[in-house]
């Protein structure tokens, strides 16, 4: 009977465990015990059991005998992880492409690739990612620059046929006479939501409003939105009384155009793709942080 049943000793010599250790993890229950010895926390190991034990753990051995090295690792590689999936979630953001209203602003950076791309750490996230996914993201990207040029080509066409028809210059100095970049910006604005092709959600819907009812005024030689001091040009009043009207002519000229539209179907093309790619890269999101080694539970 006694060379079926271990001592403590014994079975830290098995396994390759410091002796504290085998006793820490008895008293987890994560080893097999028929009883405990003592106040000293000593067991008395089934022999069999122990060595089936030492067979299941063959493999992952070295992680339970060299600890502080395995943490040492561990934590390296859990930051990496932890970086990839900060890196991972840029990414996503950038999966997403502003509607045309914020597309066209002077703000918004065309870039044909993403900082993300050039990340010293994306071809570990790549990686994680297969190659259909790819073959979407570069069909993604390239109708992403022709969306970002349709938005950009038809703001500067306003901006011609805005400078055409009042016969004024634009200006860089509020102070000088000439047409300000916010008058075809609205302009623009204004025709993208009244040519949406789906309902427009709340905040639009009464942005657009406000667009359609827009009143201008002259204050001090400056042609100004009424209720909201916005100036669009600066000069002479008869020189602005012919802004005022340009600018419901133009926004009825580009309204009637294709420009629009074709610029809302790109959009709506786009938003396909991503739900797509978005789909899979949040799934390969989940996975990027590992489980702990699994003697995380029984870390002495």
């Amino acid at each position: 009977m006694a060379e079926d049943v271990l001592h403590t000793g014994e079975v830290a010599k098995i396994l390759g465990l410091p002796t504290r250790t085998v006793t820490q993890l008895a008293k987890k229950g994560a080893l097999p015990t028929l009883e405990r010895l003592g106040g000293e926390g000593y067991y008395r190991y089934p022999a069999n059991r122990i060595f089936e034990l030492k067979e299941q753990w063959s493999q992952s051995a070295a992680k339970f005998r060299k600890l502080e090295e395995i943490e040492k690792v561990e934590e390296k590689e859990f930051t990496k992880a932890l970086n990839v999936s900060w890196l991972m979630s840029r990414f996503l953001s950038y999966l997403r492409t502003p509607d045309p209203c914020q597309a066209g602003s002077k703000q918004i950076e065309l870039y044909e690739t993403s900082w993300v791309e050039e990340h010293p750490l994306f071809p570990k996230l790549k990686r994680l990612l297969n190659n259909k996914f790819w073959t979407k993201f570069r069909d993604w990207k390239k109708v992403r620059g022709q969306y970002f040029a349709k938005c950009t080509s038809f703001l500067d066409a306003i901006h011609k046929k805005a400078e055409e028809e009042t016969q004024m210059q634009t200006t860089e100095c509020g102070e000088e006479k000439g047409l300000n970049d916010d008058l075809w910006q609205r302009i623009y604005t204004h025709v993208l939501l009244k040519t949406k092709p789906q309902p427009l959600n709340e905040l639009d819907r009464g942005y657009l409003e406000n667009l359609d009812t827009t009143e201008f005024v002259i204050i001090d030689n400056d042609l100004v939105v009424k209720g909201e001091n916005t100036a669009l040009a600066k000069g002479e009043p008869p020189c602005l009384e012919r802004v005022s009207k340009a600018y419901w002519s133009l926004v009825a000229d580009f309204t009637s155009s294709s420009e629009g539209k074709q610029i809302w179907e790109l959009w709506q093309e786009l938003g396909i793709m991503e739900k797509s790619l978005n789909a899979q890269a949040g799934a390969a999101y989940e996975e990027i942080i590992p489980n702990r080694f699994m003697y995380r539970e029984l870390k002495i």
